[in-house]
């Protein structure tokens, strides 16, 4: 289901969520860069997706490192 939110909301919520598992590995988790604004998607998909690439960032960075 389609629906207009805004995208920085969603990322604030992945970040928020993923938070404790970046600290376990030592890395620095950061959201930054332009507010995107408004877009027009299926919220559940796009929070999955960032979910999944986050996720795999934490995952592949090294201890001690950063994802932003």
């Amino acid at each position: 289901a389609k629906e207009k939110f805004e995208l920085c909301t969603v990322a604030e919520h992945v970040v928020r969520s993923l938070q404790p598992l970046a600290a376990e590995k030592n890395i620095k988790l950061e959201l930054s860069g332009a507010n995107v604004g408004t877009i027009f998607a299926d919220r559940e998909r796009i929070n999955q997706l960032l979910l999944i690439l986050v996720d795999n960032a934490i995952k592949y960075t090294p201890s001690g490192g950063m994802v932003v």
